[in-house]
């Protein structure tokens, strides 16, 4: 059983969000701006995707769940160590060892990080206001955990040439344990969680394997 409510969650969630100010805008936009560069690549586009993300992971972890949740669940000092750990393996990986390449291509990672994207982006927001939620409490990515798992999951898995296993452990975890939560507190639009952490790992692991036969 969980120390609060979804209705105190989402609360919580309006009250964050307007603490943001800009932010809530900025986010986003900064998400977008990822997207495009794994669409049409620049030099030095890996390394700033590897920087958004990073940066959403430290945010939700540091802010979101080390201030504003702290009071409500004793866990969440748990939480933001792992979204904090998370966050610097984006920044070693990508950003200081370059070692990211993202690229949308038409093949099977592909289709399903766009898939995942838009779940993050569009369906989850709407499936919440569709049940009710205001607009003013949806969590933002870049800004709360949810979206921000759910979207590192969809752009993982544009990186080239296989997807990062070391990078998708956190989000799938979380992913999983928000599942979880989501169903004990009955919101349903943040179901889709799990089901896109298996989805990336499922998606993952066919890619390698095919790689491997392929070069063996």
């Amino acid at each position: 059983m969980l120390p609060y409510t979804a209705e105190v969650l989402f609360s919580l969630m309006g009250r964050y969000n307007a603490a943001m100010g800009p932010g809530v805008a900025v986010a986003p936009v900064l998400a977008l701006a990822a997207l495009a560069l794994a669409l049409r690549p620049q030099p030095g586009g890996g390394r700033a995707i590897a920087a958004i993300l990073a940066a959403g992971w430290l945010w939700s972890g540091g802010v979101f769940h080390g201030q504003y949740l702290a009071p409500l669940n004793f866990a969440a000092p748990i939480y933001a160590t792992g979204f904090a750990v998370q966050g610097l393996l984006l920044l070693l990986s990508g950003v200081v060892l370059g070692r990211l390449t993202f690229r949308l291509r038409a093949d099977a990672p592909g289709v399903a990080g766009v898939a995942v994207i838009v779940l993050a982006l569009v369906v989850d927001p709407v499936l919440g206001w569709l049940a009710g939620w205001p607009v003013a409490q949806t969590p933002v990515v870049g800004l709360a955990p949810n979206p921000t798992a759910l979207f590192t999951l969809g752009m993982l898995l544009l990186a080239r040439p296989v997807v990062p296993f070391h990078l998708l452990v956190l989000p799938v975890v979380w992913a999983l344990w928000s599942g979880w939560m989501s169903w004990t507190l009955a919101i349903p639009s943040d179901l889709a969680l799990p089901a896109a952490a298996l989805l990336a790992i499922g998606v993952a692991v066919r890619t390698r394997l095919w790689r491997e036969v392929a070069s063996g």
